[in-house]
């Protein structure tokens, strides 16, 4: 039982993540325009695009889908390593970095850029998908050297 729990979380999280933020980045290109639920002076939700990479750095749009193709192609070979190892731990922190990119990415295939709508004050704006990639990558990293060091 409690293995079929830990199957189901592995796969639904991620899913829902990534439901989640296209949703969002849908509402925010069909219907919410200005800034909106102001939480506090520091943080807010508002459209915007970055046409760039991490923090709006700019990169050649067709470099920038190249090494999409490459981390998806890195990523899926890992992912299924870590599945035969049946370490669902770092096989969600994998797919939670998976989904969030394939999000930001088809962004980039239908509008050219990434939609954003987090947006926090003096620091930067960014959306789910970002913190689904960083949190992953963090956790992937984090009980990859838990698992070393036992």
């Amino acid at each position: 039982m409690m293995k079929d729990l830990k199957t189901a979380i592995t796969l639904l999280a991620p899913i829902a993540v990534f439901i989640f933020d296209r949703g969002l980045k849908w509402l925010f290109i069909h219907s919410w325009s200005e800034v909106i639920f102001p939480l506090g002076q520091w943080l807010s939700l508002r459209l915007a695009f970055n046409s760039g990479v991490a923090f709006g750095l700019p990169v050649n749009y067709w470099l920038i889908i190249i090494l999409y193709l490459l981390a998806f192609g890195a990523l899926s070979y890992y992912g299924l390593i870590l599945f035969c190892r049946k370490n669902s731990g770092q096989l969600l922190s994998l797919l939670l970095v998976w989904v969030g990119a394939w999000s930001n990415f088809l962004d980039r295939l239908y509008y050219a850029r990434v939609i954003d709508y987090i947006d926090v004050r003096y620091f930067s704006i960014f959306n789910l998908a970002d913190c689904a990639i960083v949190g992953g990558l963090i956790f992937l990293v984090w009980s990859a050297y838990r698992q070393e060091a036992e």
